[in-house]
Protein backbone atom coordinates (compact mmCIF):
# COMPACT_ATOMS: atom_id res chain seq x y z
CA UNK A 1 0.00 0.00 0.00
CA UNK A 2 2.85 2.33 0.89
CA UNK A 3 4.49 1.75 -2.52
CA UNK A 4 1.26 2.62 -4.30
CA UNK A 5 0.80 5.83 -2.29
CA UNK A 6 4.44 6.90 -2.85
CA UNK A 7 4.22 6.02 -6.56
CA UNK A 8 1.00 8.00 -6.87
CA UNK A 9 2.58 11.01 -5.12
CA UNK A 10 5.62 10.81 -7.39
CA UNK A 11 3.44 10.65 -10.51
CA UNK A 12 1.28 13.56 -9.32
CA UNK A 13 4.38 15.61 -8.43
CA UNK A 14 5.99 14.83 -11.78
CA UNK A 15 2.85 15.78 -13.71
CA UNK A 16 2.34 19.00 -11.74
CA UNK A 17 6.03 19.97 -11.99
CA UNK A 18 6.06 19.28 -15.70
CA UNK A 19 2.99 21.46 -16.17
CA UNK A 20 4.46 24.31 -14.10
CA UNK A 21 7.83 24.16 -15.87
CA UNK A 22 6.20 24.01 -19.31
CA UNK A 23 3.95 27.00 -18.54
CA UNK A 24 6.88 29.00 -17.17
CA UNK A 25 9.00 28.22 -20.22
CA UNK A 26 6.18 29.21 -22.58
CA UNK A 27 5.62 32.49 -20.72
CA UNK A 28 9.35 33.23 -20.79
CA UNK A 29 9.48 32.51 -24.51
CA UNK A 30 6.49 34.77 -25.19
CA UNK A 31 7.99 37.56 -23.08
CA UNK A 32 11.35 37.23 -24.79
CA UNK A 33 9.76 37.17 -28.24
CA UNK A 34 7.65 40.23 -27.49
CA UNK A 35 10.70 42.06 -26.16
CA UNK A 36 12.59 41.30 -29.36
CA UNK A 37 9.64 42.45 -31.48
CA UNK A 38 9.48 45.69 -29.49
CA UNK A 39 13.23 46.25 -29.88
CA UNK A 40 13.10 45.62 -33.64
CA UNK A 41 10.10 47.91 -34.01
CA UNK A 42 11.86 50.61 -32.00
CA UNK A 43 15.01 50.23 -34.11
CA UNK A 44 12.98 50.42 -37.31
CA UNK A 45 11.05 53.49 -36.18
CA UNK A 46 14.29 55.21 -35.16
CA UNK A 47 15.81 54.52 -38.58
CA UNK A 48 12.68 55.62 -40.42
CA UNK A 49 12.62 58.86 -38.43
CA UNK A 50 16.24 59.53 -39.43
CA UNK A 51 15.49 58.74 -43.07
CA UNK A 52 12.41 60.93 -43.04
CA UNK A 53 14.38 63.85 -41.57
CA UNK A 54 17.01 63.55 -44.31
CA UNK A 55 14.33 63.17 -46.98
CA UNK A 56 12.47 66.25 -45.74
CA UNK A 57 15.67 68.28 -45.69
CA UNK A 58 16.54 67.22 -49.23
CA UNK A 59 13.06 67.93 -50.55
CA UNK A 60 12.56 71.29 -48.86
CA UNK A 61 15.95 72.91 -49.39
CA UNK A 62 17.72 73.83 -52.55
CA UNK A 63 21.21 72.60 -51.81
CA UNK A 64 24.00 73.27 -54.26
CA UNK A 65 26.06 70.26 -55.33
CA UNK A 66 28.79 71.17 -52.83
CA UNK A 67 26.36 71.60 -49.96
CA UNK A 68 24.60 68.38 -50.88
CA UNK A 69 27.94 66.56 -50.87
CA UNK A 70 28.77 68.04 -47.46
CA UNK A 71 25.34 66.96 -46.19
CA UNK A 72 25.89 63.40 -47.38
CA UNK A 73 29.42 63.36 -45.92
CA UNK A 74 28.03 64.27 -42.49
CA UNK A 75 26.07 61.02 -42.34
CA UNK A 76 28.96 58.74 -43.31
CA UNK A 77 29.69 56.60 -40.24
CA UNK A 78 27.03 58.49 -38.28
CA UNK A 79 25.17 55.32 -37.35
CA UNK A 80 26.00 51.62 -37.27
CA UNK A 81 22.61 51.03 -38.86
CA UNK A 82 23.72 52.81 -42.05
CA UNK A 83 27.52 53.05 -41.88
CA UNK A 84 27.87 54.09 -45.54
CA UNK A 85 25.58 57.04 -44.91
CA UNK A 86 22.78 57.97 -47.25
CA UNK A 87 22.95 57.80 -51.00
CA UNK A 88 20.81 59.38 -53.66
CA UNK A 89 20.32 58.74 -57.34
CA UNK A 90 19.04 61.23 -59.86
CA UNK A 91 17.06 60.38 -62.98
CA UNK A 92 20.17 60.50 -65.15
CA UNK A 93 21.66 57.62 -63.17
CA UNK A 94 24.14 59.68 -61.17
CA UNK A 95 24.82 58.27 -57.69
CA UNK A 96 25.36 60.85 -54.97
CA UNK A 97 26.94 59.48 -51.81
CA UNK A 98 29.38 60.30 -49.04
CA UNK A 99 32.91 60.85 -50.28
CA UNK A 100 34.25 57.92 -48.22
CA UNK A 101 31.37 55.59 -49.14
CA UNK A 102 32.10 52.42 -51.11
CA UNK A 103 28.51 52.21 -52.38
CA UNK A 104 28.28 51.49 -56.07
CA UNK A 105 25.58 50.28 -58.39
CA UNK A 106 26.31 49.40 -61.99
CA UNK A 107 22.69 49.44 -63.17
CA UNK A 108 21.37 52.21 -60.95
CA UNK A 109 18.19 53.13 -62.82
CA UNK A 110 17.03 49.51 -62.77
CA UNK A 111 18.00 48.82 -59.15
CA UNK A 112 15.26 47.82 -56.73
CA UNK A 113 16.00 50.59 -54.22
CA UNK A 114 15.87 53.28 -56.92
CA UNK A 115 12.61 52.08 -58.47
CA UNK A 116 10.93 51.55 -55.11
CA UNK A 117 12.10 55.01 -54.07
CA UNK A 118 10.22 56.49 -57.02
CA UNK A 119 6.94 54.91 -55.97
CA UNK A 120 6.99 55.41 -52.21
CA UNK A 121 6.22 58.42 -50.07
CA UNK A 122 8.08 56.97 -47.09
CA UNK A 123 11.33 55.08 -46.98
CA UNK A 124 11.55 51.34 -47.21
CA UNK A 125 15.33 51.06 -47.33
CA UNK A 126 18.50 53.05 -47.06
CA UNK A 127 18.51 54.41 -50.56
CA UNK A 128 16.53 57.33 -51.79
CA UNK A 129 15.98 58.32 -55.36
CA UNK A 130 15.15 61.85 -56.44
CA UNK A 131 13.49 63.03 -59.59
Amino acid sequence: MMVIVISTLIIISYTKSKSIITNSANQLLETSSQKQVDQIESWLNENLASFKAVKTTLETSSLSDDKLQNYLDIYYGYSNNYPEGFYIADESGKLLKATKSNKSDKNLLNSVWYNEGLTRVNFRGYGYSIK
